[in-house]
């Protein structure tokens, strides 16, 4: 079958069960049937400082190899073939009065057969003109095994030599093993898991649930230009940096002055240090440098540790001050993370295009929705008029569609049999060269298309107070900059409470904001496809909380961008509001929906499905949107 990286990477991960069409069967994949070549182009730090942070769900996740996984123990590949093989092997009579069930252990064993007048695939019971047919289920179990289904019990005179399968119903609940020779009652559809010394039941069609949950990360693979990026994936300064530049008109980002140059320029912090020496505050020596600047001098002043200084106590955000360092580095790298895909995505690279690291084919090419609304652009499609008020409504103060929107996509393990981590174990692939000393992971860069929008700053905080969830006393006041409110976001909003969305959150202002932003994504998700010709499930989301933004991209499957996003973008703004306004007010299971104490969302409205959500429906609420009777209103509905 042909198949694009993309779905390898989440449908034929090594040990996944999958529908062959063409004859009509269920196959699995080998444990090494995943066919590679070296990938080298992974961000090996920040790829392992996700697989910990997502590795801690799990209930193995304090045993080896997650509980000491380290940049080291990566090897990185990218398919180019998968190697599949029958499965389950468990065989059953076509003929319904016979129903003899035949289980073997490799496929190649059907060659071979007990009775010279029996040919492969023939019915093995004496007699018996039928064809065997494979059984269509799979027994999973939480430790991560895929069995086939037989008996769970022994004939007590005939072991298990003859069983055949009884079917009084069509449902497979109800369907019992027997012996063929005496009729003893051998169990229903099931397995033995000799990893765990304990029988299993619940058998699964192959392409049911359970069977199979890639273990997966997503990442923007923006690179720096210049540097490693594993050398700054989990620093203060590179993080406080892009806050700098995100927050700070006093830090400009210019062709000679570009996040990278901040974060490895020694400048003249000797000078700095010396004004430090000799008394002088840090409004004064920030002055000094400023009339420095008006006056025609360089930006060299603005190094790491300049800026470093000049946001502390500022912005200070929760989880980076305490005894927890894992917790204050991976705060720190959200951020960064956030902050860099944001500034490079809608600003694009700001440095010298012919820097002999700048690669244009990796860096997103971004346009502005007000550079677009010109007025011949209004002149060609009248309803452009109305762009901007229709965004207005759902708070969203600008947009970007942005080409060659470079992702990472890695598949690093799989579980099974439920989707809470907290009940399964983590599973890691076998190394397909059989290296046991390090973990495979299965990588590719592709690009693709999105839309970004950035959120009103100041309606996300007054939200925030009208549904006291924070007191008006502790925000900005109502003429604040937005500057202000920016810099009150990445102090209020915690980046790793959300990063796991089967954990409870415990700190209400991200709870809030996080719940609010991801609610409004889902129902813009929902209702894209109706606008750009993609279907839902070919959109994913990306939530920037401490921006705040949201990114909608197009899951490219085959290395190209389809325009739907750029159609959306420029002619379909305004059907898109409306509907979306109309489909979060209302769900065909209302009002059981919008009376729901977890939150107004369920299949029939907010829901997508596990590829293509961020938090595996976590964390919704269509309430936060249009309202509801203790909810205030985030839209103007």
């Amino acid at each position: 079958m042909m198949r694009g990286i993309a779905q390898v990477l989440y449908n034929f991960g090594p040990g996944n069960v999958f529908d062959y069409g063409e004859y009509d069967v269920a196959m699995r994949v080998k444990d090494k049937g995943v066919k590679v070549r070296q990938f080298n182009d992974l961000p090996v730090a920040r790829v392992t400082g996700e697989m910990r942070s997502q590795a801690d769900r799990f209930r193995n996740a304090d045993e080896s190899p997650w509980n000491e996984l380290s940049p080291a123990d990566l090897d990185a590949y990218r398919p180019r073939k998968v190697e599949g093989r029958l499965f389950p092997l468990t065989m059953v009579c076509d003929q319904p009065e016979c129903r003899r069930v035949d289980i073997r252990q490799n496929p190649t064993d059907y060659y071979a057969t007990d009775s010279e007048d029996k040919n492969p695939g023939d019915c093995p019971r004496d007699g018996c003109q039928g064809r065997l047919q494979q059984v269509p289920f799979v027994v999973t179990h939480e430790c991560g095994n895929a069995l086939p289904p037989g008996p769970t019990d022994e004939c007590e005179t005939h072991d298990y030599v003859a069983p055949y399968l009884h079917k009084p119903t069509r449902d497979p609940a109800t369907w019992r093993f027997r012996c063929d020779y005496c009729g003893d009652d051998m169990g229903p559809l099931g397995a033995f898991c000799e990893d765990c010394n304990e029988y299993v039941g619940g058998p699964t069609p192959p392409g049911g649930g359970g069977i199979y949950y890639p273990a997966t990360l997503l990442q923007v693979a923006i690179p720096p230009v210049g540097m490693d990026r594993d050398e700054l994936e989990r620093e203060e300064s590179w993080a406080r940096v892009l806050m700098a530049a995100f927050t700070d008109d006093d830090v400009p980002l210019t062709e000679d002055n570009t996040i990278e140059d901040m974060v490895t320029r020694a400048g003249e912090q000797e000078q700095i240090e010396n004004l430090r020496e000799e008394g002088y505050t840090e409004d004064e020596i920030e002055r000094y440098l400023q009339m420095q600047a008006d006056a025609g001098r360089a930006v060299d002043h603005l190094t790491s540790e300049y800026v470093t200084e000049k946001t502390r106590g500022e912005i200070d955000p929760p989880g980076t001050e305490g005894d927890d360092e894992t917790r204050e580095q991976r705060a720190y790298s959200l951020i960064a993370d956030q902050l860099f895909t944001f500034i490079r995505s809608t600003e694009g690279y700001e440095g010298d295009p012919e820097h002999d690291d700048y690669d244009p084919s990796t860096y997103p090419e971004p346009r502005k929705l007000s550079d677009v609304l010109t007025p011949e652009f209004k002149e060609r499609y009248p309803r452009a008029r109305k762009y901007q008020d229709k965004l207005d409504r759902i708070n969203v103060n600008e947009v970007w569609v942005v080409d060659n929107f470079p992702l990472l996509s890695v598949l690093y393990g799989y579980y099974r049999e439920l989707p809470d981590p907290s009940q399964v174990d983590l599973n890691a692939f076998d190394h397909p060269y059989g290296d046991e000393g390090t973990i495979p992971v299965f990588a590719d860069r592709s690009p693709s298309e999105a839309l970004i929008l950035e959120v009103d700053r100041k309606a996300l905080v007054e939200w925030l107070v009208d549904a006291n969830v924070v007191d008006e006393s502790v925000t900005p006041d109502a003429d604040a900059s937005d500057e202000t409110y920016q810099k009150w976001l990445l102090n209020n909003v915690d980046p790793v409470a959300v990063d796991n969305p089967f954990s409870d959150v415990d700190h209400e202002p991200t709870e809030s904001a996080y719940r609010l932003l991801h609610s409004m994504s889902h129902a813009l998700v929902s209702t894209a496809s109706d606008q750009c010709g993609l279907a839902t499930d070919s959109i994913s989301e990306l939530i920037l909380p401490n921006v705040p933004a949201i990114i909608l991209y197009a899951k490219s499957t085959e290395h190209f961008a389809l325009g739907g996003m750029s159609t959306l973008f420029e002619t379909r703004i305004h059907p898109w509001v409306d509907h979306t306004i109309d489909f979060a007010e209302q769900c065909l299971l209302d009002p059981a929906c919008s009376q729901d104490d977890d939150g107004a969302a369920c299949h029939a409205c907010l829901h997508l499905t596990t590829v293509t959500c961020e938090a595996f429906n976590e964390h919704l609420d269509r309430r936060a949107l249009v309202g509801g009777p203790a909810t205030p209103a985030f839209w103007n509905v």
